[in-house]
């Protein structure tokens, strides 16, 4: 099974992405940058992508210089950016992220599809 970092600091969120993706992919959470960088070398290797909430600490901006960190380690599978902000998500296109989804409630179904797997229930 397929293995996905999502990074999301809002429980409500985090947890309604991994009751609609499990049995498809296998979910690995983290809320905060501490998170991430242990994710990330825990699961070196072997994960296929990653969703990247936008706004982690401040309520703004602030992850942005995190996907060029994850780039930078060697990571070249998708990072699906996650903000209502048009414009958040815009930056972290340029910092690195493949992919975007505006309406958070869509995720799960977007990123199995750029998966390459079967989104749906």
């Amino acid at each position: 099974m397929l293995k996905v970092l999502i990074v999301e600091d809002d429980p409500v969120f985090r947890k309604g992405w991994e009751g609609k993706l499990r049995n498809k992919v296998e979910v690995v959470s983290a809320h905060d940058r501490l998170g991430v960088r242990r994710a990330l070398t825990e699961h070196k290797g072997n994960l296929a992508a990653i969703v990247m909430c936008t706004s982690l600490e401040r309520r703004t901006l602030d992850t942005a210089d995190l996907v060029g960190e994850i780039r930078g380690k060697g990571f070249a599978g998708p990072i699906i950016a996650t903000s209502v902000v048009p414009s958040y998500n815009e930056a972290m296109l340029k910092a690195g992220c493949t992919h975007s989804v505006l309406i958070k409630g869509e995720l799960p179904d977007a990123l199995l599809k750029i998966m390459g797997l079967t989104p749906g229930n």
